[in-house]
């Protein structure tokens, strides 16, 4: 039976893998892939069990997006050139062993340049790899990438040729680097509430939060840039939440722009707690408590990997494929989901209505915010909004952009997007 390793980073394609990971399963069936952290269990010892699978393996998948060859560590160093670096040590090992390595180019992105790789990795570039690009293309790449696995099967490598984990490279540095919470594979990617509330599994990870010097429209509360863990997967609103949905649970619109797909507004942090309390009770959820998201779990989906102003990248020229902002809009709302979803299957994170987020506003937070699930400031007058509108240019809905309202404000360009952490088991 074929046994497939995957390798790939969670700061650059993790929604790309897990979708890849799901098909393969229903396919070669899930002992037979192995999708690096996901796939060990608690407790056990990461090299120890990633040398294994490494040397059971009879194809290497690498998952390469449009960040993996510049992800960097806690340090700033570039990870690849970590010779203890996990991904890097997957595909060496794989390449010596002469088994089969097969690039899957997602979001984009192309082969690193030969010259740009660490001189054990370079062969990578020889190998043939493949696109596995988003809706409407994926099932077909995908067929096509199940075809040529089935081609490949062949007799495993015998662990003794293989990869010692006594001898494996260790860096403390990038096993901090790591996630620190194991993603619950059993977690559903999608869930949906019963009035049709749809929410997208967000699987934990790392990123830089917050807005580079270099950015000549960074605010002074949105630096310094810094590294922000997210320890625990959890669901967000694939779109804002919307008239129709707010009416079901509320009994009343408030909105000024009507339409039962067009996102609620004129709502206030307050109104959006009610709101979320009546939904907690009507769903009787046992999975998690539906919430309005932290800032930096907002701040996580919205960049989905990436680390530029917004999701589509830095230039604004792009942005009108995903946002609608006060250069598209006709200044009022539209109806979610009309433009295009970022990385990560999530839809108008840019513009169309502010969202409100829990936490507190404090303008010099970042300075003293804990790398590890940072909560927010324990009091304040005011609650921080997210995500720019129709009504403003497109600097206000740059990914790192942060704003504030008083709890009791509402406008028509203010509405929510509901989040929900799974509980602990």
């Amino acid at each position: 039976m074929l046994n497939i390793f995957i390798s790939y980073r969670r700061d650059d394609s993790p929604y790309e893998t897990d979708r890849i990971y799901e098909k393969l399963v229903s396919v070669f069936e899930r002992q037979h892939v192995f999708k690096d952290v996901d796939a060990i269990p608690l407790g056990a010892n990461y090299r120890e069990v990633i040398a294994r699978e490494v040397n059971r393996c009879n194809v290497l998948l690498a998952v390469i997006g449009r960040n993996w060859l510049k992800c960097r560590d806690e340090h700033g160093n570039r990870r690849l050139d970590n010779d203890a670096d996990f991904v890097r040590t997957e595909i060496q090992e794989a390449l010596r062993q002469g088994k089969p390595v097969i690039p899957l180019l997602v979001r984009g992105a192309r082969m690193p340049p030969k010259a740009k790789l660490p001189p054990e990795l370079r062969e990578l570039v020889d190998h043939h790899g493949t696109p596995v690009r988003p809706d409407p293309d994926f099932r077909h790449d995908m067929d096509r990438l199940i075809r040529g696995l089935r081609d490949l099967a062949e007799p495993a490598a015998s662990p003794a040729q293989g990869i010692d984990a006594a001898t494996m490279p260790r860096s403390p540095s990038l096993v901090a680097s790591e996630p620190v919470a194991k993603v619950n594979t059993e977690l559903p990617h999608e869930i949906a509430t019963s009035i049709g509330m749809q929410l997208v599994l967000i699987p934990a990870g790392e990123f830089l939060m917050g807005t580079p010097d270099s950015d000549k429209y960074a605010y002074d509360w949105e630096k310094p840039q810094h590294r922000v863990r997210i320890t625990k997967p959890f669901y967000l609103g694939k779109y804002p939440v919307t008239q129709e949905q707010w009416e079901a649970v509320m009994g009343n619109n408030p909105s000024h722009f009507k339409g039962p797909k067009n996102p609620v507004e004129q709502v206030s942090w307050d109104d959006c707690q009610k709101f979320l309390e009546k939904l907690n009770k009507r769903e009787g959820n046992p999975v998690g408590t539906f919430q309005l998201p932290s800032e930096e779990q907002w701040e996580y989906a919205c960049r989905a990997g990436n680390t530029t102003r917004y999701c589509c990248g830095d230039d604004e020229s792009g942005l009108g494929e995903y946002a609608w902002y006060e250069a598209n809009s006709g200044y009022a709302t539209h109806p979610v989901g009309g433009k295009k979803p970022n990385a990560w299957g999530l839809y108008d994170m840019h513009g169309n209505v502010w969202e409100w987020c829990r936490d507190w506003w404090n303008d010099g937070y970042y300075k003293e915010s804990p790398t590890d699930d940072p909560s927010g400031p324990t009091e304040g007058s005011h609650r921080v909004r997210r995500g720019g509108s129709w009504s403003h240019p497109a600097r206000f809905c740059r990914s790192a952009l942060r704003n504030y309202f008083e709890l009791g404000h509402r406008y028509y360009f203010l509405g929510l997007r509901a989040s929900l952490v799974p509980a602990d088991k």
